[in-house]
């Protein structure tokens, strides 16, 4: 009998939802995949917030033009991280989120934590 191998390519660090799904479809495929690449990347560094969904920007630079985006999500203890929705959003809606301290690390040489203070749906 011939053993069976397999490689473990990567643990599930979060779920999307439909809506997320729907959404990121419409966006050009180079920046749906990076954006997918900086969640996978930076998902574990999102603030816990029992009951709140949260906000977060990010820019992807994938293309030429870069695309501003905004994510929602749900991140609650002992559950893994929700993502609810992704949006294209202008640059003066990004420039918000920079002043306020709520955007994705903008690239890998960035020395603080990669996931800036991050909002519950009231604030915006």
């Amino acid at each position: 009998m011939v053993e069976q191998r397999y490689t473990r390519v990567a643990e599930i660090q979060y779920d999307v939802d439909d809506w997320f799904i729907e959404q990121i479809r419409e966006i050009q495929m180079d920046y749906a995949f990076d954006i997918a690449t900086q969640i996978t990347e930076q998902v574990n560094e999102l603030p816990v917030r029992n009951g709140w969904t949260q906000y977060v920007a990010g820019v992807s630079h994938a293309l030429e033009e870069p695309f501003f985006f905004r994510l929602e999500y749900l991140n609650q203890e002992d559950e893994l991280c929700l993502f609810l929705g992704v949006e294209e959003v202008d640059v003066d809606t990004f420039l918000d989120y920079i002043i306020e301290n709520q955007t994705l690390k903008f690239n890998k040489d960035e020395k603080e934590s990669p996931i800036r203070k991050t909002t519950d749906t009231n604030s915006k």
